[in-house]
């Protein structure tokens, strides 16, 4: 509003940010009504324009960390993430009206749920009957036809990726979902099932990995009289000590796989000594102590990931805190924190056990000498944590019992 001839319009329109000029002679009701509602449509269209930039920068966000996701639930809860990116909606909207399942199909044809938002929110696991009877309605009839069903405010893609598996998504809206929301979903999920076949293929070369370390550590720990399940009870004992000090998935899957490699050096110790029945002399525990150094040699020049692990387990799980172990009198934090884990692990499980030297011991008097031997032994930072899990160490110690 000014003056006239004090405001003309070219200059108002090209200096200021003005979408618009009428004058007042101009307006009657209806030029009135139509200016204030294109005015709004006008401002509905910027807002979607700024929902569509966020939406494609959490897409390109939850991409970065989707393709850096190994468990297939960790997967599904990324997968959905980004559907809700792609429909445009706040994530903490998502959580709260928003409602989204990811479902892996069993053999029998029925959903178990992978992840899930919303009301379904800690469904993870669960059967169908988790979820209500509407969606689940949805979904069966996704998985029977094998088809994709869009509804003004639902949308359920059944999936069959390359490998076999099945599996379903299922997303509600609290706004409609449009042409446009629909094409990009249907073409996400295209793109989800090449992820999901790499994913598979990526878990069964780890399972693949750590059963063939397992053989070969069994293997080796015949030769010396013991049981399978020591090197089984020393990985998952370092895998919950690994979780405990903070180390990543990924370290902690490494850590867990190559801990049965800690005596692979053994397979060069002679019999005589290796099943002694008796206390070791001071020659022949020269010659046992060569089996850290040996079993570090056996790795040397590896750039698999799990050997290069198994490398430093197997030549520093002997090293002590102090600086007092071998074969390198390391000491601290100069112990490589897998083979300070697995020094741990290892010490409790045999101590634990019956070997051909000794009997087993009681569970207090093991933890005694780990107390006693933190500082010195032992880092005493992972003794804390390792006080701290016992539950755990319990449960696996009772499922992997001889």
């Amino acid at each position: 509003t000014g003056q006239p001839g004090e405001a003309p319009e070219r200059d108002i329109i090209t200096q200021y940010d003005i979408n618009d000029y009428k004058e007042k002679t101009e307006l009657t009701t209806t030029k009135l009504f139509t200016t204030i509602y294109t005015a709004l449509a006008s401002y509905r269209d910027l807002m979607a324009l700024a929902d569509n930039k966020r939406g494609l920068e959490k897409v390109i966000d939850a991409s970065s960390s989707l393709l850096q996701l190994h468990s297939l639930e960790r997967f599904a809860e990324g997968v959905l993430e980004q559907l809700a990116a792609l429909l445009y909606l706040d994530y903490d909207t998502v959580l709260m009206d928003g409602v989204g399942v990811a479902a892996l199909l069993n053999e029998n044809g029925a959903p178990r749920v992978l992840a899930a938002t919303g009301r379904y929110s800690g469904g993870t696991g669960g059967a169908s009957t988790d979820i209500e009877a509407t969606a689940k309605e949805r979904i069966t009839q996704a998985v029977t036809n094998k088809s994709t069903i869009i509804e003004e405010h639902y949308f359920v893609q059944y999936l069959h990726a390359p490998h076999g598996q099945e599996y379903v998504l299922y997303i509600a809206s609290p706004r409609p979902i449009v042409k446009a929301d629909r094409d990009l979903l249907e073409l996400f999920c295209r793109n989800v099932m090449l992820a999901m076949d790499n994913l598979h293929m990526q878990q069964n070369l780890q399972k693949s990995q750590r059963e063939l370390v397992l053989m070969l550590s069994e293997a080796i720990e015949q030769r010396s009289k013991e049981t399978g399940n020591h090197v089984r009870r020393v990985a998952e004992y370092s895998r919950i000590l690994g979780q405990q000090a903070g180390l990543s998935e990924a370290d902690v899957e490494i850590l867990a796989t190559a801990a049965p490699l800690h005596d692979a050096g053994k397979v060069a110790i002679p019999d005589a000594i290796l099943n002694k029945p008796g206390k070791l002399d001071d020659r022949e525990m020269l010659t046992m102590k060569t089996h850290a150094e040996l079993g570090s040699r056996i790795f040397d020049g590896n750039d698999l990931p799990v050997l290069k692990a198994a490398q430093v387990i197997a030549g520093q799980h002997h090293e002590h805190w102090d600086g007092t172990g071998y074969p390198k009198q390391l000491k601290g934090e100069d112990i490589h924190i897998f083979g300070r884990i697995v020094a741990i692990a290892d010490v409790f499980d045999a101590l634990s056990n019956p070997r051909c030297y000794k009997s087993a011991w009681a569970e207090e008097k093991v933890l005694g000498l780990l107390k006693e031997e933190s500082g010195k032994q032992f880092d005493p930072a992972l003794i804390d944590l390792w006080m701290n899990s016992l539950g755990e160490i319990r449960s696996v110690a009772v499922s992997l019992a001889d």
